[in-house]
């Protein structure tokens, strides 16, 4: 009689972000909750957040920013006149959609 052992060995992988935030405290708007509506990973090393808020702790911005993971920078003025729903990479272009009036 013949034993047969078999054996299967399973690898996975997952990306797995930190919920360290740094020196990013708190997205709001004047006090209020913020809403965030996308989060775009670019290349596993930046991390867009966008949605509607007006500031990043007590910095003034408007709808997106960027994170590195230890530090948050902001976009120019960001995006005023409305929130930012969404993000996407197109021809190496970030592109930001939502119900904003004017860039």
């Amino acid at each position: 009689m013949l034993n047969i052992l078999a054996t299967y060995c399973l690898i996975s992988f997952a990306q797995v972000w930190s919920d360290d935030f740094g020196n990013l405290d708190s997205l709001h708007v004047g006090g209020y909750v913020a809403n965030v509506s996308d989060l775009f990973n670019d290349g596993d090393s930046v991390l867009y957040i966008s949605g509607a808020f007006s500031y990043v702790n007590s910095q003034n911005t408007y709808q997106v920013l960027k994170w590195d993971g230890y530090n948050y920078f902001l976009l120019q003025n960001g995006i005023p006149g409305g929130p930012v729903n969404v993000i996407a990479r197109f021809n190496n272009n970030i592109l930001f959609g939502g119900d904003f009036t004017h860039v």
